[in-house]
């Protein structure tokens, strides 16, 4: 059976000191939501349609790390464990996602040496 989701990214929260706020993920599957943290924060003044604005290290670093989050959903749903069920969102497991950064990080941005 195919289900159709959804994905946003948004800023959740009260700013600290600095005044960064915590990137949240929110996966819709069949009209039910879960709200993720993703372990990010931004700049409210840096966030813009569902990503950090800017040039900086951490502004690419950052929409990198969104990136992959969403591709590796909309590519392996089943790997994330999502479980659907009559009271919604059960269980959704992000413990491959890093694993899946650090590759991608290793495989297109480092040089080989000659």
């Amino acid at each position: 059976m195919k289900r159709n989701f959804s994905l946003l990214f948004f800023l959740k929260g009260k700013t600290d000191q600095e005044g960064n706020s915590f990137i949240y993920m929110r996966i819709t599957i069949e009209k039910k939501r879960v709200d993720l943290a993703t372990g990010k924060q931004c700049a409210k003044t840096d966030w813009l349609n569902g990503k950090v604005i800017g040039n900086s290290a951490l502004a690419k670093a950052t929409n990198l790390y969104l990136k992959q989050l969403e591709s590796r959903l909309h590519d392996d749903p089943v790997n994330f464990e999502i479980i659907l069920n009559s009271e919604g969102l059960e269980a959704i497991n992000l413990m491959q996602v890093p694993k899946l950064i650090f590759y991608y990080q290793e495989r297109y941005f480092c040089q080989p040496s000659v």
